[in-house]
């Protein structure tokens, strides 16, 4: 289902005359209302482009934290003119807590053609995928009904003058797609949780 709008941007506020540099991120609030840990699937939705100076491609840093665990740091993963980027192994949520992702542009940026300006656009989406068990070999959903979760995106934003010294921030909530921040996410019945590379798995079996 469809969650909210997003914008990232690094760059001046004025392309005429000294500004300041802003630099925004999305940021999304995620509580499991169920009675056990769930694993959401998200997927940030943009215009195809292979421009690196707009793509999500190596120009984000996503930072994902989670009550009791120590902030995870990863990347949207995606072909450079890919129109969705997604976090490799979702992210999970214990049984009535609330998670807080991140999505920043990166600094520096790395390959970026013009490293000052920096604006990408697009809508975020939220699954409950199936998960992959390896022994013995299937794909199982993880409930059997739609589970609940309060969702808040916002954008917050971090202002420096010209000697990239803090000159102020500001944080805006999103308006949601639903228009309400209680939903119901029905689990998929064919796609499943795309897993961290292949390396990362024990095909071991017992016996």
């Amino acid at each position: 289902m469809e969650v909210s709008h997003f914008e990232l941007v690094f760059k001046p506020q004025s392309p005429v005359g000294t500004a300041d540099t802003v630099l925004q991120g999305y940021f999304l609030e995620i509580t499991n209302l169920e009675d056990e840990d769930m694993t959401y699937s998200l997927d940030f939705v943009t215009s195809s482009n292979a421009d690196p100076d707009e793509t999500l491609a190596g120009t984000t840093t996503v930072i994902i934290d989670v009550p009791g665990v120590d902030n995870t740091f990863t990347n949207l993963t995606g072909a450079a003119d890919a129109k969705s980027f997604y976090i490799r192994g979702g992210v999970t949520v214990p049984s009535c807590a609330t998670a807080l992702v991140a999505v920043l542009p990166s600094d520096p940026f790395a390959g970026m053609e013009d490293p000052e300006v920096f604006e990408a656009r697009g809508f975020v989406k939220i699954g409950l995928p199936s998960r992959l068990r390896l022994r013995p070999l299937r794909i199982e959903p993880q409930s059997k009904k739609p589970v609940k979760v309060l969702l808040t995106p916002q954008n917050r934003a971090l202002y420096t003058d010209t000697d990239d010294l803090p000159n102020g921030q500001t944080q805006s909530s999103l308006p949601l797609a639903t228009g309400q921040a209680l939903v119901e996410i029905k689990p998929s019945k064919f796609g499943f949780l795309r897993p961290e590379p292949l390396d990362d798995f024990d095909f071991t079996l017992d016996g």
